[in-house]
């Protein structure tokens, strides 16, 4: 489930060691309104393929200082979150395959490696790499 975040919950949520992808959003935005079934379907999704980052959204038109403290200036702003900390961040509309992968999904396929990029960096590190 997605999960809604206020001043009470923000810190709880997402100041906290993992990773959290927040849709800071307007309720007036027909962007915001376009995404938020893409939004909603995006943590089962996600647990589908056993990716553990947790999914939020905020109303920064009701939680302004929200928006400010973060400088969103269009929405929605999609911001990514690593222990606590923001890593990235994207605004606007977008699709669920570009939501998956910035959410830390990987597709494997016949030419791709898949794996975490720790994984990656094991197979291509150190001395092998030439």
């Amino acid at each position: 489930d997605v999960v809604e975040l206020t001043p009470d919950n923000f810190a709880k949520q997402v100041e906290v060691p993992g990773t959290t992808f927040v849709e800071f959003y307007a309720p007036w935005c027909p962007f915001c309104q376009r995404l938020e079934p893409t939004w909603n379907e995006l943590p089962n999704r996600l647990k589908e393929k056993g990716v553990d980052t947790k999914i939020a959204r905020m109303n920064v038109d009701a939680y302004t200082d929200y928006g400010e403290r973060f400088g969103v200036t269009g929405f929605p702003t999609l911001m990514l979150f690593r222990d606590g900390r923001p890593v990235g961040q994207k605004t606007g509309l977008t699709d669920m395959a570009t939501l998956m992968k910035y959410a830390g999904y990987q597709e494997t396929g016949p030419l791709g490696l898949g794996g975490s990029k720790a994984e990656m960096n094991l197979v291509l590190g150190g001395d092998q790499v030439a």
